[in-house]
């Protein structure tokens, strides 16, 4: 790994089971790539190729020549080797066992090097097409591009022909390192918003139409073709609402630090996972969560939430989207982010009358919902906070630097009403 990492040999483009890297990161680029063409009137394309048991397949042969193309020799190479090589395996159902078979693939389940040398495996799959980016996530490989990438819009046959041909130099690198492609789960989305209208294609591999789609689970997280995260809200709202009921009657059992335990449990993990993708359309779930620490408090329905959250040591769902920039800014400022996301650093641009007064400038958008991705929404959070409180980031530990931060926010929860003859406090 060490020496991997040391001389930059790892693709980029690869986001399982390296330092630095997730599954949300993996979602950001690839929302980022497609929102950014969309920008530009640009129609991404996305292909979602599924590989049949890959971990399994991975030939020891094969896998030996890469680590040797890439500076491993000697006793190094033999000792991988011997790790790999002599290893026996049988099925047992009950008290009968079928035949030892020795085993020439694949790599050893629940290992530490197996996803490592998986991911040397796979590397050089990024060079086998220079039409399309990737973003992967160990098996998990998106293909990324856009339709005039392949010719004239209007013209199907063509992007059909030129698609199909790039695709399958995809296809012939996954036959040469014998890997199989699950052809009826791999899938492909135009994105699009409307009124604009896109082609249905005849993409195919082996001669096998594959599905178009109109939204997809990328890692966890539902997107779809018009980018307005109605699916993905949906489905979260769904899981949180079941909880919810769950949390009304159990509120006539137990006291108020198992209710906030099931919340914590239950609830919250699905407001974080994925948060800096699709939080800024966060008005539904908000509601959602503000039903709930209602129910933990034992407060009715119509209460002011600001002084429960405050109580409660709960963050808004609005304040928890801010701390995910936060988080994403101090890694952004200590080199703590793939290469990918360099392009999230703002530009600074000096007033011609005062070369002091320097100010973030904000991304060109040409279309209206540009200002709801993410990397307008951080250049915005960057350019509204205080100087003093992003230069933090380079000072403090991220714990520290979050503690700090989160302080501040429940800070300004006022647990006060200073409404007039305020209805729901009337009501109370």
């Amino acid at each position: 790994m060490t020496y991997f990492n040391t001389n930059n040999l790892f693709a980029p483009q690869q986001y399982g089971f390296r330092p630095n890297c997730s599954t949300e990161l993996a979602a950001l680029e690839l929302m980022d790539r497609n929102i950014n063409a969309m920008n530009i009137n640009l129609t991404p394309l996305n292909i979602y190729l599924d590989l049949s048991k890959a971990f399994d397949s991975l030939d020891h042969h094969t896998l030996l020549s890469k680590l040797k193309y890439y500076g491993l020799h000697d006793r190094a190479l033999d000792l991988l080797n011997s790790y790999l090589s002599g290893r026996k395996q049988y099925v047992q159902l009950d008290n009968i066992s079928s035949d030892l078979h020795r085993v020439t693939c694949g790599i050893p389940q629940g290992s530490v090097m197996g996803p490592l040398l998986f991911n040397i495996f796979i590397n050089d799959i990024c060079n086998a097409t220079n039409k399309f980016d990737l973003v992967m996530y160990a098996d998990d490989t998106t293909l990324v591009s856009t339709l005039e990438n392949f010719g004239n819009i209007t013209d199907r046959a063509q992007l059909e022909t030129q698609i199909n041909l790039e695709i399958n130099k995809i296809t012939n690198w996954l036959i040469s390192n014998k890997l199989q492609l699950n052809i009826d789960k791999s899938k492909y989305m135009i994105f699009f918003k409307s009124p604009k209208k896109t082609p249905s294609l005849n993409i195919v591999i082996n001669n096998r139409k594959i599905e178009q789609i109109e939204e997809f689970n990328f890692l966890g997280i539902t997107i779809d073709q018009n980018i307005n995260w109605k699916s993905h809200t949906n489905k979260i709202s769904i899981k949180i609402s079941r909880v919810i009921g769950l949390l009304r009657k159990l509120q006539h059992v137990f006291p108020q630090y198992i209710l906030k335990t099931i919340y914590d449990s239950l609830i919250h993990p699905h407001f974080l996972y994925g948060l800096i993708v699709w939080g800024f359309q966060h008005q539904r779930i908000s509601k959602l969560q503000k039903r709930a620490v209602r129910l933990l408090a034992f407060q009715p329905y119509i209460s002011h939430t600001t002084p429960i959250f405050k109580n409660l040591i709960i963050l808004k769902l609005s304040d928890l989207y801010s701390l995910q920039l936060f988080k994403f800014h101090y890694k952004n400022t200590n080199n703590k982010l793939p290469a990918y996301f360099n392009s999230f650093i703002p530009d600074i641009s000096t007033h011609e009358h005062n070369l002091r007064a320097r100010t973030i400038r904000l991304p060109l958008t040409k279309r209206e919902f540009f200002v709801q991705s993410t990397k307008y929404q951080y250049i915005r959070f960057l350019r509204e906070t205080d100087q003093a409180i992003l230069n933090r980031s380079m000072t403090h530990s991220l714990p520290h630097f979050i503690f700090t931060i989160k302080t501040s926010m429940f800070t300004d929860y006022d647990p006060h009403c200073y409404v007039n003859n305020c209805y729901v406090c009337q009501n109370l």
